[in-house]
Formats: C-alpha cells, sequence, structure tokens
C-alpha cells in the first residue's frame, strides 16, 4: 500500500438534478434515483496528507468570500472507516459553491475523496468500486440519491436505472459545449429532512416525467413541469420562475436546494437582473468529464 505521496488531489464535478425518482431497496447498491441533471465543473477539490490525526477541514470560496468550517466527523470519514484506512488523514475540500443549496456537493466530495485515497493508499479498486462506495455512503446518509452516478462523466445525463450503472449507461442529453448554467441561491435546503418524509418521497414519485428529454431544452421544460408539481419549492423559488416562465426564460428548482438555476444568456440576464444580492448568483460551467486526480506531489 506505501510507500504514499506528500499529498494528492482530486476533483469531482457538482451535478444539479433537474427532476428526479427514488428508488429505495434493501441494498445500497440498488438504492438511487432515475432523473436526469447536469454535471458541473464547480465541483469539489479534495487534497489529503498525512497527519498525526484524522481531520477535515472545508473551505468555500463564494464570490471572493472565503468560509471555513471545520468538522471533528463527517460522511467523509465514514468513507475512511468503510476503506479501512490505518492510517489518520488530513482532508482539505474546497468548492466555490454554498453547501446545501442543489449542487451535489456531498457527492462530489465523496467521489473526489474515493479517488485521492485510492492514489494515496495505492487501493487497488476500479473507478466503479470508488464511486459504488461513495453511493453507498451518500444514500446511507440520505444526502442525495443520484448525484454520484449523475457526476460520474460529466455532461446531462438521463439516468433510467438507479445507482452508479444508471449514470454511467445512462443517455446523454445533447447540449453546447460551451453553454452556461446560472443559478441563483436564495438559502440552503437541508436533503435529508426531505428524502426521508414518505409523504414528500410520493409526491416526488407523482411529479415524475412520463418521458426522457433528447435536448437540453427539453430537460429544462421537463424541470420545471416536475418542480411545479413536486411541492418542494418555496415560496419565493416559485415567484422567481413564474416570472422565468413570463419572460420566456428556460428555468426551474436546483434539486434539493431553495434556488433556481436558468440556461444560457437570456436565463443569466433574468436571474442577475432578479437577485437583491449579486453574491447569490453563480454561474456554471457544464462538466465534460468525471471525477480525476489533478495533482500528486511525490
Amino acid at each position: 500500500m506505501y510507500p504514499a505521496p506528500r499529498s494528492v488531489t482530486a476533483w469531482s464535478s457538482g451535478h444539479i438534478s433537474g427532476f428526479f425518482c427514488p428508488i429505495i431497496t434493501d441494498d445500497p447498491k440498488t438504492t438511487g434515483s432515475i432523473g436526469a441533471g447536469i454535471a458541473i465543473e464547480q465541483g469539489v477539490t479534495v487534497t489529503i496528507t498525512g497527519a498525526p490525526r484524522t481531520t477535515v477541514h472545508s473551505l468555500s470560496n463564494q464570490n471572493g468570500t472565503i468560509h471555513e468550517v471545520w468538522f471533528e466527523s463527517s460522511i467523509l470519514e465514514d468513507l475512511l472507516h468503510r476503506l479501512e484506512i490505518p492510517i489518520p488523514l488530513a482532508i482539505t475540500t474546497e468548492c466555490t459553491l454554498p453547501l446545501s443549496s442543489g449542487f451535489g456537493l456531498s457527492a462530489a466530495s465523496l467521489l473526489a475523496l474515493s479517488y485521492a485515497v485510492r492514489a494515496y493508499c495505492n487501493l487497488p479498486l476500479s473507478d466503479i468500486e470508488c464511486a459504488m462506495i461513495a453511493h453507498e455512503i451518500e444514500v446511507s446518509r440520505r444526502t442525495g440519491f443520484g448525484d454520484v452516478a449523475g457526476s460520474m462523466r460529466g455532461g446531462v445525463v438521463y439516468r433510467s436505472a438507479p445507482g452508479i450503472h444508471g449514470g454511467i449507461t445512462g443517455d446523454s442529453i445533447r447540449y453546447s459545449e460551451t453553454e452556461q448554467i446560472t443559478a441563483l441561491v436564495l438559502g440552503p435546503l437541508i436533503s435529508d429532512s426531505i428524502l426521508t418524509s414518505e409523504t414528500a418521497l410520493l409526491q416526488i414519485k407523482e411529479a415524475f416525467p412520463s418521458r426522457k428529454p433528447g435536448t437540453i431544452e427539453e430537460f429544462f421544460l421537463l424541470s420545471y413541469l416536475f418542480a411545479t408539481k413536486s411541492g418542494l419549492m418555496s415560496t419565493e423559488v416559485s415567484r422567481v420562475l413564474d416570472a422565468a416562465k413570463t419572460a420566456d426564460v428556460l428555468a426551474s428548482m436546483t434539486m434539493l436546494g431553495d434556488g433556481v438555476f436558468a440556461l444560457g444568456e437570456k436565463g443569466h440576464a433574468f436571474l442577475c437582473a432578479y437577485a437583491s444580492d449579486p453574491k447569490s448568483i453563480f454561474v456554471c460551467d457544464i462538466a465534460h468529464s468525471g471525477p480525476r486526480i489533478i495533482h500528486i506531489e511525490k
């Protein structure tokens, strides 16, 4: 397993779900969701180094403002225990988007950490095995059902099966590689409070679209219909989406977050004009690949 490098840095995309339907079984491997979402470059970078004790340090640089949060325990430490890592590690996560806002950052953190630990400890794990461990931890914690699968290969993907393989073998949704997504964050929304509610899950299943989109424009249209029927929208999100529809802007709710995401230059202009605070606006590029190692220091 060793000697280990001095540090390893890995990256994983964030993920914005447009619509989803939970599939819950007795096995975390087959528990997940079907649905569609967009992998975004603005994800999570994880750096690990050797340390006297295991620590997790989270950094968030949001529009020039640095936020720091220390965790004594987290889902990232769950992953270390699952992999039976026998040495303590210092883990630093960095992102440019706010947590609990519908960007799939817990999934991105788990994915990036699984890749970083594999490289640091020279573990005999495949990409699929790294992703499966991240997925199992996320669904067990109810922090998400499909974001790990959605971040596995990049692009805009329709997942017709739950679990990791649904993301890998899912249908690609056509989009321009230069297309940008703009998000307006109105506040946090704690996923596990929704994903553990039987009433909420039933309404989500009833709102799920009966067809799959072929283009990113169809994706936004179906996502908007899902958002309006799902019962998940706050009053403010509903107000913004009503105005977007009137302005003929393709937009929907960030799932699961108290916010709105919109397509292209027209969507960007609309959300910028609508936002009361410019720091609540985030511009996201579509990611074209899955997680990767970006630096190893020997």
